[in-house]
């Protein structure tokens, strides 16, 4: 005796549909998902650079603390006094600046704070007058207060590149 398997009419066509659904849904994921990728980033408009500078200035201006504290990191091609991050600390315009830990610079003295400080208003500028020579120019800006919390300036000389971060921003006093 041999048995035969009878199929019965519907089921090939619910798994046909199930299938054409499944790739359907399939298609337009990957769509979906192609489309929302993010492409290859646009070159920074100078126009836009200069606009988002004055705007953020304007707000650091009208936002900014009588005293408060932050952290500067740079990179670039300096010597290592230049490089160590250091604590700045704004007190009713009284400035002051120091290493976390002092180190021994090049010469064997021991530093305590960085030779030649970078502070916010110095970012600003910093962004200003690299503009018109920079090959690309990338600030982000603090939400709250305006001020640049990460700078990043690539120029055409190996050593033109520079970046700033400010990070740990403390507000000390409110005006």
């Amino acid at each position: 005796m041999t048995s035969h398997r009878v199929l019965r009419r519907g089921v090939f066509q619910i798994t046909t549909l199930l299938a054409v659904v499944l790739i359907l849904l399939i298609m337009f994921i990957s769509a979906a998902y192609i489309v929302l990728l993010p492409g290859p980033e646009q070159p920074i408009d100078q126009e836009q650079v200069v606009d988002a500078l004055q705007a953020n200035r304007d707000k650091w201006a009208n936002q900014r603390p009588v005293s408060f504290r932050y952290v500067v990191h740079r990179t670039c091609s300096c010597p290592r006094a230049a490089l160590e991050p250091f604590v700045a600390t704004e007190k009713r315009g009284f400035k002051t600046t120091s290493f976390p830990i002092p180190f021994e610079s090049e010469s064997g003295e021991t530093l305590v704070s960085p030779p030649s400080p970078m502070w916010i208003d110095g970012l600003f500028e910093l962004i200003r007058r690299s503009k018109p020579g920079a090959n690309e120019v990338f600030v982000e800006y603090d939400h709250s207060y305006g001020f640049p919390k990460l700078i990043d300036i690539k120029q055409d000389a190996a050593d033109g590149n520079v970046h700033y971060e400010v990070r740990d921003f403390e507000v000390l006093e409110y005006r």
